[in-house]
């Protein structure tokens, strides 16, 4: 991928401190806007999140050891990650397509709403990686931009369990978009994938 960005803030002691972000050109195209989430989720077909423009295929790397993700998307920033959580919880259990796309719209649809140096996804059940310290891997994402597709981003990957805030938050989004249930997606993908970009060569 091209080089990335770097995103400058002030800590709480005034020291400007700089981490790795995602390009902005890969944010807007995880930017979706409303025909595709409320054509989809009027759709009879299910569709995985990876189905959406919000949601990129990506394959996740450590060391030799490749696992496909349906879908790598964008968290939201800070604290406002139990607000969208709860949003789509309520959005599922009420069921309404209009309702669902409303509510994904709300988050998917600007990328203000986005921490830009963070993509998650939710890991398969097969996968016997655990949660634990983050670890040096990559990820080469399957579509998206032309300038970005298919080419390897380095960076460190996290994996965490059912509890934490991002798993709930990725779950939530997966059973508002692929229209699915909280209690079998849970079985299906018990871990969820974090991915850091870090520096780029």
């Amino acid at each position: 991928m091209s080089t990335g960005t770097m995103l400058g803030y002030q800590s709480g002691d005034g020291v400007e401190r700089r981490r790795p972000v995602l390009p902005a050109s890969l944010l807007e195209r995880l930017v979706s806007g409303r025909a595709a989430i409320f054509g989809a989720l009027r759709s009879s077909a299910p569709r995985a999140p990876g189905a959406y423009p919000s949601h990129l295929p990506a394959v996740v790397t450590r060391g030799t050891v490749n696992t496909s993700v349906a879908g790598m998307g964008p968290l939201p920033r800070g604290e406002e990650i139990t607000e969208y959580t709860d949003l789509f919880r309520d959005a599922c259990r009420r069921g309404d397509p209009e309702v669902k796309g409303e509510a994904a719209l709300w988050f998917y649809s600007d990328t203000r709403h986005f921490d830009p140096a963070v993509l998650g996804g939710l890991m398969p059940l097969d996968d016997e990686e655990r949660s634990g310290v983050p670890f040096g891997g990559s990820i080469v994402l399957i579509d998206g931009p032309s300038g970005h597709r298919g080419r390897r981003v380095y960076g460190l990957v996290e994996t965490v369990d059912e509890g934490d805030q991002r798993y709930e938050f990725l779950l939530s989004a997966w059973t508002l978009l692929a229209s699915g249930h909280d209690d079998i997606t849970r079985e299906r993908f018990p871990r969820a994938w974090l991915f850091r970009p870090a520096g780029y060569p």
